[in-house]
């Protein structure tokens, strides 16, 4: 939806700006799939390390890269479908939850460059290894979507805990 300036001056004078989330009923077939394919990717990482100790370097098959995509979709569409009740709390808790991730993601950042940076040479080169190794190829992003994904809901439930013990 393309905003014009009349249009972003009346959601500032009624408050409210429209969210679009997908339906609720993509929410769970999604995180089963998403899983499933988390399952296949741990495997298939297992296969890997084992087949990797004989012959070298392994490659990513067709597959492997297409269960990743799979796992990354599925978890995008199961962040961005609405909860059975989605209110001005909801997206309190999810503005909440994406500010908690990013800080996480930041801080884990920081405090990584500071170990580098205190390390000798030979650990100073094998950390930075692991990091290309690590948050390389949008990895950190994922990373990111993840943290947010489990404070999000970890949030919900705790949520739909306090409002059954209510009852």
């Amino acid at each position: 939806m393309i905003f014009d300036n009349k249009t972003l001056h009346l959601q500032k004078q009624t408050g409210k700006m429209e969210h679009k989330l997908l339906p609720h009923k993509f929410q769970t077939p999604a995180f089963i799939t998403f899983v499933v394919s988390f399952i296949l990717v741990l495997i298939s990482a297992i296969i890997d390390t084992q087949s990797a100790l004989f012959q070298g370097e392994t490659t990513r098959t067709i597959f492997q890269v297409f269960v990743i995509v799979l796992m990354y979709a599925s978890l995008l569409v199961t962040i961005f479908s609405a909860e059975k009740l989605e209110d001005e709390m909801m997206t309190s808790m999810r503005l909440n939850s994406a500010a908690l991730a990013f800080t996480i993601g930041f801080g884990l950042i920081a405090v990584l460059n500071i170990i580098q940076v205190l390390l000798p040479d030979a650990a100073y080169e094998a950390l930075k290894a692991w990091r290309v190794r690590s948050f390389w190829n949008g990895n950190a992003i994922i990373y990111l979507v993840i943290i947010y994904f489990l404070a999000f809901k970890i949030k919900v439930w705790n949520l739909e805990k306090r409002m059954k013990d209510e009852e």
